[in-house]
């Protein structure tokens, strides 16, 4: 007299029996949502129990998203804020929330649909942020963003002229060189000749900028300084001052006098 339905449907064939129990899968697989089984079965004296439970099938993982540190961002501070939202269509297990930072648990504050955090004392270089958390049915999602720290500045130099020296030309070449470990942000180059913003005139690469100038400089002392940002937007400068002299020096013959004549 067992009879077993599932949202409506009659299973009870699909059900291996025994004197204390039915068990088996459904004829066809579950969709995702809601779903409700209903038991009914009488004993000898033809009285009923019916019995029903309801459920929920849930194959979809959560969705993670990664709010700061954003994929393959730079950062100029050994301190990392961690900031995260989360979803899913029915339930969290907000219990099971993870963060990681290169395989070390972040201190983290876990809310209903965000979380957030910090990390001090990581060292200059690449590091992965790993996120994870599960739904009430098991699912797990995990999503790693990777990202890095730089807390130096860039290195910047002005090769030629080197500051101190003295040229005897009004048009000398100028050299710039660059570079930095984690990546440079040229467009933040900013060459300056006496105070004179002159980067336009520099031929660049990635780790360089020369020219030579069009107009002549003055004579006397001049100055290039010359400054760049990393990714994180540190900033490197550096400056040289040199001295162009292209007049002759003067001579003259106190004695004797042109065109005397001398007996001695």
């Amino acid at each position: 007299s067992l009879t077993v339905s599932l949202d409506g449907v009659d299973i009870t064939a699909a059900l291996t029996r025994t004197a204390t129990d039915a068990v088996g899968l459904p004829p066809t697989a579950l969709t995702s949502g809601p779903h409700q089984l209903s038991a009914t079965i009488a004993d000898v004296a033809g009285n009923t129990t019916t019995v029903t439970s309801g459920f929920h099938v849930d194959t979809v993982p959560p969705v993670v998203t990664t709010v700061s540190p954003t994929a393959n961002q730079v950062l100029g501070s050994a301190t990392v804020a961690v900031a995260v939202s989360y979803s899913d269509n029915h339930e969290l297990n907000l219990d099971s929330f993870r963060a990681m930072i290169d395989g070390v648990a972040v201190p983290i504050v876990v809310d209903a649909d965000s979380a957030s955090g910090s990390m001090s004392g990581l060292v200059d270089g690449p590091h992965l942020l790993t996120l994870s958390i599960a739904d009430r049915a098991g699912n797990v999602r995990t999503t790693p963003t990777a990202f890095s720290t730089d807390t130096g500045g860039p290195q910047i130099a002005v090769v030629t002229p080197p500051n101190g020296v003295l040229l005897n030309l009004l048009n000398p070449e100028l050299l710039v060189t660059f570079e930095d470990g984690q990546g440079l942000d040229l467009s933040s180059l900013r060459i300056r000749v006496n105070g004179a913003d002159r980067t336009a005139d520099f031929t660049r690469t990635t780790t360089e900028a020369r020219a030579t100038l069009a107009d002549a400089l003055p004579e006397g002392v001049n100055t290039i300084a010359v400054e760049i940002r990393d990714q994180a937007s540190n900033l490197g400068a550096a400056s040289s001052s040199f001295t162009l002299d292209v007049t002759a020096p003067s001579v003259t013959v106190r004695a004797p006098i042109a065109n005397a004549f001398l007996n001695d």
